[in-house]
């Protein structure tokens, strides 16, 4: 076996998301965990949620290997309650419930991964990089804003060509112009929209 060999089998071994993402058959969640935590668009999440993620994946599978059918509400419950999100007696009692069910919870408990053994999965095993020249708030919102903006004037313009071709409407050629406006009641001062945002805010502040 040769050096690169042996460091990619001790990385494997080290890698406890790994390993139960092979011990329970969900080795292409690990391609989702890592479009999650590098993208930059909507789908983006925190290492503790991708440990969520897989956590309730783990549950679920294990449930689905004892015959145990549950719903997304009930999965996210029942992982709550393993958590200790409730009161002692309701967690035993559901321990209990799944021992009945013939699931080893301490063993599942076990598995259950920590959002720093993502990270690790995550940089060590799949070599993931996470961006952080991530877009600025403003400027997201900003282009949100200028393309309701841009939205609202074209569907404007088409009603009112339409009624105007309809003889509903009599107008000659014409323009329309979409602003948002915002003012300051602080100061009375008076803003587009898009303008103040990528001032970041009122002068009078």
């Amino acid at each position: 076996m040769t050096d690169s060999n042996a460091d990619d089998e001790i990385k494997e071994v080290n890698s406890k998301v790994e390993k139960n993402l092979q011990n329970y058959e969900l080795e292409g969640l690990g391609s989702e965990i890592e479009r999650r935590w590098t993208t930059n668009g909507d789908d983006q999440m925190s290492l503790r949620s991708l440990a969520e993620l897989l956590n309730k994946r783990i549950l679920r599978r294990a449930l689905i290997e004892e015959g145990v059918t549950s719903s997304d509400r009930e999965v996210e419950h029942l992982y709550e309650t393993l958590h200790g999100n409730v009161g002692a007696a309701e967690r035993i009692q559901k321990e209990r419930e799944l021992e009945r069910e013939d699931i080893d919870v301490e063993q599942l408990q076990n598995d259950f991964v920590s959002h720093q053994a993502v990270h690790t999965y995550l940089k060590d095993f799949r070599g993931a990089e996470f961006n952080r020249n991530q877009p600025n708030p403003r400027e997201k919102n900003v282009a949100m804003l200028q393309r309701l903006r841009s939205r609202a004037a074209a569907v404007t313009e088409k009603t009112v060509d339409q009624l105007s071709k309809k003889e509903e409407v009599s107008v000659g050629d014409f323009e329309v112009f979409s602003e948002i406006r915002i003012r300051c009641t602080d100061c009375e001062t008076e803003y587009d929209a898009v303008n103040l945002i990528q001032a970041g805010g009122c002068a009078c502040e």
